[in-house]
């Protein structure tokens, strides 16, 4: 059985593009997934994770806090499954 784990693919405004690249995700849809959430500004948005189950999670704000919600989140800078932990 394959399964997957939620994967960061923007962070604090920022396009990851590994991740996108690694998830086969382009920027239009990343793009949709925030207008859908009412945000006009990228430089809104806090994080955008991609689910396990394909659909887009998007957090508004910055800084983040702690970011605790992002903790199993591939790619979320300095978390331990970033670091392969």
């Amino acid at each position: 059985m394959v399964k997957a784990d939620p994967r960061l693919l923007v962070w604090q405004g920022v396009f990851l593009e590994s991740g996108m690249r690694d998830e086969r995700v382009n920027r239009d849809e990343v793009l949709a997934a925030i207008r859908a959430q009412g945000i006009a500004r990228l430089e809104k948005v806090g994080a955008v994770v991609l689910e396990t189950d394909g659909s887009m999670t998007v957090t508004e704000g910055s800084p983040l806090g702690d970011s605790s919600a992002l903790c199993d989140v591939k790619g979320t800078p300095g978390n331990s499954v970033v670091n392969g932990q």
